[in-house]
């Protein structure tokens, strides 16, 4: 795709990859050029990325300054482009402005003090059911009190020191590390986790059933950038324990097993009950 400038002395050529042309002196004849790459979807952000993207819904920054994230081209070469290129390139990226189903997490480690702690991997690979709960509870009440510990604990619950089994005391282990997080990338990680959620919602609807389209629509914000705390926030945190609870029955000796038990397998015996409870409901 070719663009032509509001400026002459820039020509903007893009595909997947942008090159850019531009006379650094509009009145001699040389040019420079410089190249940058934009993703096309969620699955492409990089974490820097996935940060700008997250500061911006809380406070938009300036369009250069963001372009230039998106794109790895200087901020103040974006920011001599006009203003229809400008838009140009916010087109290409305009998927950021509505979080969509994600299996993975952008920012896969958590570095502090010289420890490491580590996110599930794609698809939630080596999340156990236990440490999902926590995970969910913790990002739950967060989003209920804005409180910064919950915000740490949640961190901790998430990312764990590879090679670890989850247990509830890494919570208590990880937080000093999780507290010092900056708070871009903790939210970043959130809005990731949203849309982490969002994708259980697409592959376990029977658990996680979505409200049907059109339901309460006074209540959904009309912005261009919806907060992160708009989606999936209508769930009570509290229901875990309950859900747990059904899993274990009177096996409460060996309640760990039971938390310990990969989160995928918890989801589809889960599914398989609630299919035969309603095949049993029919026959009634």
């Amino acid at each position: 795709m070719r663009l032509q400038t509001a400026r002459p002395n820039f020509k903007l050529e893009t595909l997947n990859s942008i090159t850019l042309t531009y006379h650094p002196i509009p009145f001699l004849r040389f040019t420079r050029t410089v190249t940058g790459q934009h993703p096309e979807n969620w699955k492409e952000i990089t974490g820097t990325q996935l940060e700008a993207i997250a500061k911006s819904y809380i406070k938009p920054l300036p369009k250069h300054r963001f372009l230039a994230v998106m794109t790895g081209i200087k901020p103040r070469i974006i920011k001599r482009l006009g203003d229809y290129q400008h838009y140009k390139l916010l087109e290409l990226i305009e998927f950021v402005n509505k979080p969509a189903p994600l299996s993975a997490f952008v920012i896969p480690q958590l570095k502090s003090e010289g420890k490491m702690l580590n996110a599930p991997g794609p698809l939630l690979k080596g999340m156990s059911f236990g440490r999902f709960i926590f995970a969910d509870s913790f990002f739950r009440n967060y989003n209920e009190t804005k409180n910064p510990e919950e915000m740490a604990r949640f961190l901790a619950a998430l990312y764990i020191p590879a090679g670890k089994k989850f247990r509830e005391k890494l919570i208590e282990q990880n937080q000093p590390i999780t507290a010092k997080v900056k708070p871009v990338t903790a939210e970043a990680i959130r809005l990731n986790y949203m849309m982490v959620f969002e994708w259980l919602m697409d592959i376990y609807p029977l658990i996680f059933p979505r409200e049907p389209a059109g339901a309460d629509l006074q209540s959904v914000p009309k912005t261009r950038n919806p907060k992160p705390e708009t989606l999936n926030s209508g769930r009570d945190p509290r229901a875990w324990v309950k859900i747990f609870e059904s899993l274990v029955g009177d096996d409460i000796v060996n309640q760990d097993k039971y938390a310990n038990l990969p989160l995928h397998t918890v989801f589809r015996y889960f599914t398989k009950n609630i299919k035969e409870n309603m095949k049993s409901r029919k026959k009634k």
